[in-house]
């Protein structure tokens, strides 16, 4: 999983920890992931960083935060995102839209979401904006300053 979405792997000894502490608690690897991703904050920070050392993100608005976590349906299989095709296109759109941006001033998109529905905006996204890197709140690094670039709502 952290492979899929380019985050190095070098920092072998982080990874097998904490997947060593959160191994008991649950066996679900999208969660898994999510904890390695947590305790990897300072790396991801890093690879995303510019030059003069700010994060530049794009952030989604508390309703649509708080609509996407609403939307998350729980089955015996795991969790998916039960959105109807017509707002997630209108999600998408928005994303988009913020998205150009980036590209504007030639630097890498990111968008930051809250860790509960970071996993599900990554897999509705990734079809139609391949190149956008989605981070939570909890994988930047405290001694960062963000910039942001917009909202999406």
């Amino acid at each position: 999983n952290l492979l899929g979405e380019r985050v190095s792997i070098r920092d072998m000894h982080t990874v097998l920890e904490t997947l060593a502490d959160m191994g008991p608690v649950t066996k679900d690897p999208d969660l898994l992931t999510e904890y390695v991703r947590q305790s990897m904050a300072r790396t991801i920070t890093r690879q995303y960083q510019t030059t003069d050392g700010t994060l530049p993100l794009i952030a989604l608005s508390q309703e649509m935060e708080d609509q996407l976590a609403n939307a998350i349906q729980s089955t015996a299989q795991g969790t998916y995102l039960g959105l109807d095709p017509e707002t997630a296109q209108a999600i998408i759109q928005s994303i988009e839209g913020q998205v150009e941006q980036f590209s504007m001033r030639s630097l890498q998109p990111i968008l930051l979401c809250s860790p509960l529905i970071r996993p599900h905006v990554k897999k509705l996204t990734d079809r139609f904006i391949p190149n956008l890197v989605v981070v939570s709140h909890n994988e930047v690094s405290t001694d960062v300053r963000i910039e942001s670039l917009g909202m999406v709502s």
